[in-house]
């Protein structure tokens, strides 16, 4: 397939191998970082180290802050909160094949884990203690969405040139040729390629891969087993189509992985490394969500299952006598422990978690030219510390103050500063707001009076020392939004205050789109994207009135109609000598498709019996039904 790839920013996060001490240094110390990351044609790199993991009994003593906790951060991107699975095994003919039983084994796995989804025993349940900017908390609820065989010829040899080329007689890939694969392949299936689809690539055995072999430099490259520079078992991304994207080579017997074989299936080796990557996945999947940034290896850095890189501890045996620590779905699995901030450690499961946790608030103020100053809000519960990230690409800053004040070295601008609010015990999660440095600062709302056809828009707005000249809402059914609506209430322009917009001709039971936007001399700031959902359709209310202008023939008959959000397409009055009716007159005017009650006539001319008693009633139709009034009667002169 040629198809070209589209993938970007590649978070690749890799199991590391053993190796010798002077190979890791010469690997991870360029140059000093919160987390070994490089970047290479575009990618976002994320090295795992070769040790394992931090140690679970700090001292508190004579380690600070993060020493002691050693726990994630949050730097305010998303976390995954539906994902479906699939399994794509690359093995074109003339290939080696895979053993008997290593496909069936990570498909069963798979299945197991939709089985038992959301149970808290099994070890990938910690993943729900972490929670992203909208709110939302991971979710440890994988469904299995398949397996296909991919037999597509392998491409040449894309790390052949470079010193750490593969060994005699293997296939070395790149991450770009695997990206544009995994690209065409899915294409060709018409398989999902939204950021809830998360797609393992099985290398056939005898192929590895180069992670940033496409380098022009020879420094900084990391290789799977097979190569003459074996770092990593396998690593994670996402690919610029959305989709989330694991390749995994064939690393049985090289180290990676649990030692243990619970099932007796190869499978079982491989088991491990893939849910290091799914959960990291789901927790961080574009390396802008949970990581820890302030330490440096061997004792921090990266994502959840790094911080526990290789700490495996069986806790029962199988019966085939090899070790296990978790049950899934009735079959026996050997799976690294993921890292908990709860009582910084890492856990088999999320029944180890407290659930007790910090609500996160900050309000900021410009205290100075491009200086800030932050205040983390009082949570419900007693926080030990702070970690404050203010989205200039540093390090966060652990601080045990409530108060921070941070000098923006870029100046102006718009940012999106994080803070992580930790118990005593280490639990802790995140929020993030979008700030102006000079520019505007905007605080979206949520919206309100919300109607089957109409909301109004809030947010806040700072102007940050310059008057606003202009402060507009954008709105509509997708993140394109299309509509707009200028706010109201703007008042004094150099002080915080709240702005809003009422906005009509909506679609009722309907999901919207909405953000601000805000202009001073300095640029403009854009908000962040929020939802609300229009009420559904009501049929109309109705009420019959009084007739009046009653005559020997003739009458005038009256009643409201609330259309409810909904155009009125009838509206009649009902009329007889009986409760039966049997006669009808349009209303002289339509109710139109408003919120509130419209008064409506019907104008009988001639034609009534004088001296007789008539029965009447008011009925309107919408979109959602009809009703009908009360009857109501008159008698002829």
């Amino acid at each position: 397939m040629t198809k070209a790839s589209t993938s970007l920013g590649r978070a690749i996060a890799c199991l590391l191998v053993a190796m010798s001490a002077a190979a890791a240094i010469a690997l991870v110390l360029a140059p000093a970082a919160s987390a070994v990351w490089v970047t290479a044609a575009g990618r976002k790199i994320d090295v795992e180290r070769l040790t394992k993991g931090p140690s679970t009994t700090p001292n508190p003593l004579v380690e600070p802050l993060d020493s002691i906790f050693q726990n994630l951060e949050f730097h305010g991107g998303e976390v995954v909160t539906s994902l479906t699975t699939y399994t794509i095994y690359w093995d074109p003919s003339g290939a080696e094949p895979y053993p008997a039983s290593y496909e069936s084994g990570i498909n069963q796995y798979f299945t197991d884990l939709e089985h038992d989804s959301d149970a808290s025993e099994n070890g990938q349940s910690v993943v729900a203690e972490y929670n992203a900017s909208s709110g939302q908390y991971a979710d440890y609820d994988p469904r299995f969405g398949g397996t296909f065989k991919d037999t597509d010829a392998f491409p040449s040899n894309g790390c052949k040139e470079f010193s750490n080329s593969p060994v005699s007689g293997s296939t070395c890939l790149t991450t770009a040729q695997l990206y544009t694969e995994a690209d065409a392949f899915i294409a060709s299936k018409k398989l999902p390629t939204t950021k809830v689809a998360m797609y393992f690539l099985e290398l056939a055995p005898g192929v590895s891969t180069c992670s940033i072999a496409e380098e022009t430099s020879k420094e900084g490259q990391e290789c799977s087993p097979g190569t003459k520079h074996t770092v990593f078992c396998t690593y994670h991304g996402y690919s610029g189509e959305g989709f989330l994207f694991s390749p995994q080579p064939y690393t049985v017997g090289t180290g990676c992985g649990s030692p243990e074989r619970p099932n007796g299936s190869p499978s079982d080796a491989a088991i491990s490394d893939l849910t290091h990557e799914l959960d990291e996945a789901i927790t961080d999947p574009h390396v802008s969500a949970w990581f820890d940034g302030t330490q440096s290896p061997p004792n921090g850095g990266g994502e959840i299952g790094d911080q526990c890189n290789l700490q495996f501890a069986p806790t029962g045996t199988a019966p085939n006598g090899q070790g296990y620590d978790e049950i899934v779905n009735g079959h026996y699995y050997d799976i690294q422990r993921l890292w908990s901030n709860d009582g910084h450690a890492c856990l088999t499961g999320i029944s180890d978690y407290s659930q007790i946790s910090p609500i996160p608030t900050f309000s900021s103020t410009e205290v100075a030219t491009d200086e800030m100053s932050f205040t983390a809000l009082r949570s419900p519960f007693v926080v030990a510390h702070y970690a404050w990230n203010f989205g200039e690409g540093a390090a966060p800053t652990e601080t045990s103050a409530e108060t921070v004040t941070h000098l923006y070295g870029k100046g102006i601008g718009a940012y999106r500063p994080t803070l992580t609010e930790y118990t005593e015990n280490g639990t802790g999660i995140g929020t993030v707001r979008t700030i102006g440095v000079g520019i505007p600062t905007i605080e979206r709302a949520a919206a309100t009076d919300l109607g089957p056809a109409t909301a109004t828009l809030n947010g806040r707005v700072n102007p940050n020392g310059a008057a606003l000249s202009s402060c507009t809402f954008e709105y509509g059914t997708s993140t394109s939004y299309g509509q707009t609506a200028s706010c109201r209430d703007v008042g004094a322009v150099n002080t915080p205050e709240s702005v809003s917009a009422a906005i009509g001709g909506l679609s009722p039971n309907t999901v919207y789109h909405y953000l601000l936007l805000a202009k001073n001399a300095n640029g403009e700031a854009k908000g962040e994207d929020g939802t609300f959902t229009t009420t559904k359709a009501l049929a109309p209310t109705v009420q019959t009135k009084a007739a009046s202008e009653v005559t020997s023939s003739s009458v005038r008959l009256n009643g409201t109609v609330n259309p409810k959000g909904s155009n009125v397409t009838s509206c009649v009055f009902e009329y007889g000598t009986t409760t039966s009716y049997g006669k009808t007159i349009g209303c002289a005017t339509s109710p139109g498709s408003g919120i509130e009650g419209v008064m409506v006539d019907g104008q009988i001319g001639s034609g009534l019996a004088a001296g007789t008693t008539y029965h009447y009633r008011i009925s309107a139709t919408n979109s959602s039904g009809t009703s009908k009034g009360g009857d109501v009667t008159f008698k002829t002169s």
